[in-house]
């Protein structure tokens, strides 16, 4: 031996680059799954577009017509929909997550074949709607999210049966970065109500077992042999149980109907046809007068519609289901005002203000509640409360905080603190309208200048509204009553779209024409 060749090594004996050579998988020449997957998703989708369903939107008649999952149709019959719910879509971003998604992991069917991809891919689907018909059987489900999960976790399965043979300066990264992405996909899911965990964590589990079950040699065949297929019952099994299972869980479950009508009154509401929605909702609540949703739904069509008192015992029936629906005390609140009904419409804002004290809807609504009630003091604490706060609706509580303050004799101070308002950079935020309107209340706006702008420019109704109603109340703390009516009278006139300003104006008029 030449003395400058190195020693031969053993073959028992391990060196630096043997797990690397090691680590080679066979990939297939060809793989047909995943475009296959791809196209299935979008045809469906594209088929429910072209029947009618919204492309951003679909309505739940539409998604149950197409496959979605739930509970009592799949125990009644239609088990074919814990498949095919995996195919069906809640508008294009949701198709185009997934499918990104999806395309994304291809790399697992170069791990396991085509045919064994997408019976894993099946299988997972599978497992993910029984695991989300069993957690909510009530709920209507769709989407490929629980399959996509699944060959996340045949991911795992594939490195943890291999790692032995794969460079850990490999394996460690990747296993690490897909354990944090689904870790953080989980914790999305647990704060947000509309994307379905169960179905997630089902896919997740079911995935890895069926991936284990379906592992093959990394330097062998990628062909789904017999051998493969007959590991696969172990899940298969598994399955079965699960779904066995959801004719149980099923019978707890709510009307879908019901649902499905107040689904639909609402679309068509929004399209504008009130009369059809408004038969929609009473043919459902027919069958159950107690419906939440379809009693939320009349009630908006009968206020819409001009009758606010059979609005409101809708609502008083809606909360006497659902007393926490934060929605339903909002319309309560507006129709009670409506209705001059002040002091009952405050409870429902309190008790709003109370649920989210920072938000600053509730705390203007009670603000606008004591104007009405003539208390100045509690009325110029709310709206204080909105002028502290950051976004548009801040120069708005400024205004009505100085009206109030004025009323309360604090004109100085309150225009002092005006004047300081709007010399900060916070202005910027603030709409263009109210800024003029506090510059007329500090002096440095004139008003004629102000209204020929407006004119000129030819503003929408509902700014005019608010800048006649502001002026008009500034006009009548002024002691010029007569202007005061007249500006307050073309509030009452432009302010059809906006409800609060309209109600404002009404009463500022109504109190300037007591003896």
């Amino acid at each position: 031996m030449l003395p400058d060749q190195p020693a031969p090594v053993s073959a028992e004996e391990p060196t630096p680059i043997g797990p690397a050579r090691a680590f080679v998988v066979r990939t297939p020449r060809r793989t047909w799954a995943v475009p296959l997957l791809i196209a299935l998703n979008t045809a469906v989708f594209l088929a429910m577009y072209f029947s009618g369903a919204s492309w951003n939107e679909p309505g739940l008649r539409d998604l149950l017509r197409f496959g979605a999952s739930h509970g009592p149709y799949v125990s009644q019959g239609d088990w074919w929909r814990l498949v095919a719910c995996a195919f069906v879509h809640v508008g294009f971003v949701h198709l185009a997550i997934n499918m990104a998604s999806l395309f994304a992991l291809r790399i697992v069917e170069s791990f396991y074949g085509s045919g064994a991809f997408l019976l894993l891919y099946l299988m997972s689907a599978l497992g993910a709607s029984a695991c989300s018909v069993l957690w909510h059987p009530s709920e209507v489900t769709a989407g490929a999210s629980g399959a996509i999960f699944g060959l996340a976790g045949a991911l795992l399965a594939f490195f943890g049966k291999n790692r032995n043979s794969i460079p850990e300066l490999l394996l460690r990264p990747v296993v690490r970065n897909l354990v944090v992405l689904i870790a953080m996909l989980i914790t999305y899911g647990a704060l947000v109500p509309s994307v379905d965990n169960a179905a997630h964590l089902g896919g997740l589990v079911i995935g890895w077992i069926t991936g284990r079950a379906l592992d093959r040699d990394p330097q062998g065949s990628a062909r789904l042999d017999s051998r493969r297929l007959a590991r696969a019952t172990i899940p298969a099994i598994l399955l079965g149980l699960l779904c066995f299972l959801i004719p149980w869980r099923s019978s707890s479950a709510s009307d879908i109907r019901l649902e499905i009508d107040a689904d639909q009154a609402t679309r068509e509401l929004g399209l504008g046809h009130a009369d059809v929605a408004l038969r929609i909702a009473e043919d459902g609540l027919a069958r159950d007068p107690t419906c939440a949703d379809l009693l939320g739904v009349r009630a908006q069509l009968r206020s819409l519609l001009g009758d606010p008192r059979s609005a409101l015992t809708d609502l008083n029936e809606l909360l006497y289901q659902r007393p926490d629906d934060v929605k339903a005390h909002r319309s309560r609140a507006n129709l009670l005002r409506m209705l001059g009904q002040h002091e009952q419409a405050l409870e429902d804002a309190e008790y709003l203000i109370r649920l989210s004290p920072d938000e600053p809807g509730p705390r203007q609504l009670a603000g606008e509640l004591h104007w009405s009630l003539g208390q100045w003091r509690e009325a110029a604490i709310e709206f204080g409360v909105v002028a502290r706060r950051k976004g548009e609706s801040a120069i708005e509580g400024q205004l009505f905080l100085w009206l109030a303050r004025w009323r309360m004799g604090e004109e100085e101070q309150a225009t002092r603190e005006l004047r300081h308002y709007l010399s900060t950079p916070r202005m910027a935020e603030d709409r263009t309208l109210d800024v003029n309107i506090a510059g007329l209340f500090t002096g440095q706006e004139s008003l004629e200048l102000l209204i020929a702008d407006f004119d000129r420019h030819s503003a929408p109704a509902e700014e005019l509204g608010r800048l006649y109603f502001f002026v008009g109340v500034w006009r009548e703390l002024k002691g010029d009553a007569q202007e005061a009516r007249e500006f307050l009278q073309r509030a009452v006139e432009s302010s059809t779209s906006d409800r609060s300003i309209y109600l404002l104006a009404r009463h500022e008029l109504e109190a300037l024409e007591k003896p």
